[in-house]
């Protein structure tokens, strides 16, 4: 798109993490493609983040903050959703890191499918290192239960419109990234998987005090090494997933094992969807489940419950 009006608006909802929020926009910034806008959202900051957006000088990096602290990306990303001019949408989690190519490859991706969402492979990466990968959905997986993280998305701002505004946690028994792509899913997205690594994902439930800011953040050394040797960093990654894929293979009786244990999950995912995870009478405990388990995530991460 020309004259004022970019092409992808990128949303990243940041609160009190300006350490890696500085090299999430920097991998933003790095990117091969440059008709963007990037709408940094604070949920109510009250550390650096907004100067350390500002040192970018860049025109492109927008900064807001809410008035106060929400507790969940779902606020800010509405707020940037309503300032976003592109006719696309992507976002970024302010801990996590883009290769150069992720826009440009993801952008010609949607358009040349006519999709409506499309994300690519996605490296998740834990304190001890590469952990495991998201890419298309798992033999007898259906879209509607494929995750993959809002770190990989890229949307048409049609389907943005038709799906509406992120949900308040209060009001959902599931995260609100995994409401949203249900939602997108039953507005009647058309979702594809582009088979190329260009997210690169660093949990913060697997990082235990996240948001005490201290010592040098582990992004700091891979966005180093996507500064210097995408190229070399995206095989190094690559052959770390296929290794894990490998270990992680099981022989013997266990595939039995593992066989019966999904059709267990398969049969409780229909009795609960039978009745409705919202209104149905597993309703009360799915809402049980995922405030217990949100408010155990903000204790390892080091926020108030």
């Amino acid at each position: 798109m020309g004259g004022d009006t970019p092409t992808v608006s990128v949303i990243v909802a940041t609160y009190q993490r300006s350490q890696v929020l500085r090299l999430a926009l920097a991998s933003i910034l790095n990117q091969d493609f440059k008709d963007y806008e990037v709408w940094v959202v604070g949920d109510g900051c009250t550390d650096d983040s907004e100067q350390v957006t500002a040192a970018f000088g860049d025109p492109r990096v927008k900064w807001v903050n809410l008035p106060k602290n929400m507790g969940s990306q779902a606020f800010a990303n509405n707020e940037g959703i309503e300032r976003a001019r592109g006719r696309y949408i992507a976002f970024l989690g302010h801990d996590d890191l883009w290769m150069p190519w992720h826009l440009s490859s993801l952008v010609a991706f949607i358009e040349e499918k006519e999709a409506d969402v499309v994300h690519p492979l996605v490296a998740l990466i834990g304190p001890e290192g590469t952990r495991e990968s998201v890419g298309p959905p798992k033999p007898n997986v259906p879209l509607r239960r494929h995750w993959f993280p809002p770190s990989s998305w890229l949307l048409r701002r049609s389907i943005v419109d038709a799906t509406g505004k992120w949900s308040d946690p209060a009001t959902i028994p599931d995260a609100v990234d995994w409401n949203y792509l249900k939602r997108m899913h039953d507005a009647g997205a058309r979702l594809l998987f582009l088979p190329s690594l260009s997210v690169l994902k660093f949990p913060s439930p697997w990082f235990r005090n996240a948001y005490h800011n201290i010592g040098t953040p582990i992004q700091q050394k891979y966005w180093e090494q996507i500064e210097t040797d995408a190229d070399g960093l995206k095989e190094q990654l690559l052959l770390e997933l296929s290794i894990v894929t490998a270990m992680s293979t099981r022989g013997g009786d266990e595939p039995v094992l593992s066989a019966l244990s999904h059709a267990v999950r398969v049969l409780l995912r229909r009795v609960v969807d039978l009745g409705g995870r919202e209104r149905g009478l597993s309703a009360p405990l799915m809402f049980w489940r995922i405030k217990r388990r949100t408010r155990k995530i903000r204790r390892f991460k080091g926020l108030s419950p």
